[in-house]
């Protein structure tokens, strides 16, 4: 959103968040969380419609149910992880991965000692 359309909902009395996870008070990692299962369930439909499956023909290939299939597809939160990766690599989905540096915090409270002691190893 840009800033202009942004500043002109705020205007008038909207509360404009930078991530969904913000609206309900979702940490930094449910959030990256729910952003990797947005990502994944996007990349399983686009495979399906690729490979020119119906969401039956998928519940067959991954041996759930339709309702299971259509969970996995929709990235709901009731589903492992685990279950929505084999539904992509079931459809000849790969990934790959890039290491990010870590938030500034890196899950360390400030002035604790593991803190300082990363602080001085960098």
């Amino acid at each position: 959103m840009n800033a202009e359309r942004r500043k002109a909902l705020e205007a008038r009395g909207y509360k404009v968040y930078d991530h969904a996870g913000d609206a309900v008070g979702m940490t930094e990692d449910e959030k990256q969380e729910m952003d990797f299962r947005i990502f994944l369930s996007r990349a399983i439909r686009k495979r399906r419609n690729e490979l020119g499956l119906s969401p039956k023909d998928l519940a067959v290939r991954l041996k759930v149910s339709e309702s299971r299939a259509a969970k996995i597809e929709f990235g709901n939160y009731d589903v492992p992880l685990e279950q929505v990766l084999h539904a992509y690599s079931a459809l000849g989905g790969r990934l790959a991965f890039t290491e990010l540096p870590p938030h500034s915090s890196n899950g360390v409270p400030k002035g604790t000692k593991a803190a300082k002691k990363k602080a001085r190893a960098t």
